[in-house]
């Protein structure tokens, strides 16, 4: 019985290894808010040139592309990859990199709890 149990625990990681696609192959992907396509992407993600794979499609409410990108045989870290996609966005936007805090319509006491009465 215990070697039935551990045959089906063998297949079940197994298929579900297979379905599963290694860290690099995945896509990284940022929402830029623009009206059409640059004809080249600015700043890093440029500059990384054949070593990534790049992909643009429309947002699903049409405001913007989803840019899309992954490296190529492992030739740039995700993580490099990620700070370039970043940048690019940033450029395309116009924007410095400085996020301003969110601002809230409700007014709340500086120690987070309204007081009871």
């Amino acid at each position: 019985m215990r070697a039935v149990a551990a045959l089906l625990a063998g297949v079940v990681v197994a298929l579900a290894w297979r379905g599963r696609r290694a860290s690099g192959e995945r896509w990284l992907v940022v929402t830029v808010e623009c009206d059409r396509v640059p004809a080249t992407w600015p700043g890093p993600l440029g500059a990384l040139g054949d070593r990534v794979e790049i992909r643009n499609r429309p947002t699903a409410r049409g405001d913007g592309i989803e840019l899309l990108a992954r490296p190529v045989d492992g030739r740039v870290s995700r993580a490099e990859l990620k700070a370039a996609l970043q940048r690019a966005k940033e450029l395309v936007e116009g924007v410095d990199g400085r996020v301003p805090p969110p601002r809230s319509d409700v007014d709340r006491p500086v120690g987070g709890r309204e007081e009871r009465r």
